[in-house]
């Protein structure tokens, strides 16, 4: 379990009242993670979780029964996914390495689809790796910029 997903178990650990709710990945693409808190717990379970994971820097939205989680990610988490790197993400290093006119991301979207591709394992790495690929070097070919994404994403040694 890579250290975001901890913290959030850890939180829910501490605030459920019910069974164990369930955490797993967004299918929202603007959230991280998703918990069924309100399902299984007390609304005062729920506010006291949502307070806790805002001090703790989540961004939370609450719908259907969900409590829906996000944060910035800059850097792979640790005990996030570790390889093997695939041809595809050999080449979005290389576009990350050879291009040094990189656009601002406030949303890291790539990086949560890394993140949450990271927890299925090599495949869908790798597969979401050919998707931000096609997307940059489309990108540039049109003279746009690319999202200033960490190397460690891809195998690299992480940026401080």
């Amino acid at each position: 379990m890579n250290q975001l997903r901890t913290q959030i178990q850890a939180m829910l650990n501490r605030c459920a009242d019910g069974r164990a709710p369930a955490l797993r990945r967004s299918r929202r693409p603007e959230f991280l993670y998703a918990a069924d808190l309100p399902l299984s717990s007390s609304p005062e379970a729920v506010d006291q979780f949502l307070s806790l994971a805002r001090e703790e820097g989540w961004k939370t939205e609450t719908a259907d029964g969900w409590v829906y989680l996000d944060r910035p990610v800059i850097r792979p988490p640790e005990n996030g996914f570790s390889g093997p790197y695939g041809p595809e993400a050999a080449c979005c290093l290389s576009l990350i390495r050879r291009h040094g006119n990189k656009a601002e991301d406030p949303e890291h979207s790539a990086e949560r689809s890394l993140v949450k591709a990271g927890e299925e394992g090599s495949r869908e790495y790798e597969r979401v790796c050919g998707i931000l690929h096609a997307q940059w070097a489309e990108a540039l070919r049109n003279g746009e910029m690319i999202p200033d994404v960490d190397p460690g994403f891809f195998g690299e040694e992480s940026e401080c």
